[in-house]
């Protein structure tokens, strides 16, 4: 009983905070499918994810537990400043993402600066297709395959 109550809360975040698209992503996990799927994340947009991996708990560390927002406020603060500051001397800030996985946090760092050059490094071949599946159509995301 326990475990099907965590399961259920588990799903009922995941179709607040992500979408019922990618809440039944998780159902499908738990009922064991092994397959690559789509998924449509609240305010991103399409992901491509593997359901057999770890992409889908990647997911939920980036955008529903919110895991790269900064922390304390101050430095929130800072960091948006020093954003707006670049912009306003008329140049491009760059962030990287070095390890970027299937692409989670280029995603969130990318529709967090919009104005930002968001470079998402991945070495490994079947997560850097799926970066660059994720990465499809974000003109301010490029993806390098390096280590």
């Amino acid at each position: 009983m326990r475990r099907l109550l965590h399961l259920s809360r588990g799903f009922i975040l995941d179709a607040l905070d992500l979408g019922p698209g990618f809440a039944f992503l998780g159902v499908l996990s738990k009922l064991g499918v092994k397959a690559r799927r789509h998924a449509t994340i609240a305010g991103i947009g399409a992901v491509r994810v593997r359901l057999d991996d770890s992409d889908l708990m990647t997911f939920r560390q980036v955008f529903r537990d919110r895991e790269y927002q900064f922390k304390p406020r101050a430095i929130a603060e800072r960091i948006e400043r020093r954003y707006e500051r670049i912009l306003a001397a008329g140049r491009c800030p760059v962030i990287l993402d070095a390890g970027a996985n299937i692409g989670a946090a280029a995603l969130w760092f990318a529709a967090r600066y919009p104005r930002a050059r968001v470079f998402a490094i991945a070495p490994d071949q079947d997560n850097r297709a799926l970066l660059v599946a994720n990465s499809q159509g974000r003109d301010n995301t490029a993806v390098v395959a390096a280590a």
